[in-house]
């Protein structure tokens, strides 16, 4: 018998090959062990892989789904056409609505992981001038923060009246830019709303 210090715990993994050699906790080295198949090693090195991965977790399904919906919309040629332009946005927005709203609803502790999916819709809207990735974008994180607040307040009730004065400020802060700038700021408005027209 090895002692337990001493085994090997391997796993062939190569995506065609198998040749390459891993730790793979829990699999000890024994006899029947080492005369695996290489088929066989490969399949429990692509097992370890996906618990690692942790590929059946909800968002990497999400994401799976999400892209393969969005796919499409990029190459398919009956949907880059212009009479396709309603039902390409709907389509990305199913597909972004489907890759942010699982991490708002799975990941409900910290609000880190779909703030950052948010920011990184709300980028690639931007970059991409696709008005689909912004405006699905701009609601997750929304509703992220709003989220986030309320656990905030539920949490630390005296910070509930810090933040609806911080928030108060704010709002009156705006409302008085908005007074004294109503021409440049609806001048800016109708041209940002124009520009979004013109975007995918």
């Amino acid at each position: 018998m090895v002692p337990q210090a001493s085994v090997v715990r391997w796993a062939m993994l190569e995506t065609f090959d198998c040749r390459r050699i891993l730790q793979f906790p829990g699999l000890e080295a024994s006899p029947v062990t080492l005369e695996l198949s290489e088929h066989r090693a490969c399949r429990l090195g692509h097992i370890y892989l996906a618990r690692s991965l942790q590929l059946g977790q909800p968002l990497f399904l999400a994401c799976l789904g999400g892209l393969a919906i969005l796919y499409p919309t990029w190459v398919n040629p009956q949907l880059q056409q212009a009479p396709a332009h309603k039902l390409r946005h709907h389509i990305r927005v199913w597909g972004t609505s489907m890759i942010c709203l699982v991490p708002l609803l799975t990941h409900l502790t910290t609000g880190l992981l779909p703030a950052g999916i948010a920011l990184v819709a709300i980028s690639a809207g931007l970059i991409l001038r696709v008005r689909a990735f912004l405006y699905v974008g701009k609601i997750v994180f929304l509703l992220n923060a709003v989220y986030q607040l309320l656990i905030l307040s539920f949490a630390y009730p005296l910070l509930k009246w810090v933040v609806g004065l911080i928030a108060g400020l704010g709002f009156i802060i705006i409302a008085a830019n908005f007074e004294t700038r109503h021409a440049q700021l609806s001048t800016l408005m109708n041209y940002w709303a124009d520009a979004l027209q013109d975007w995918e």
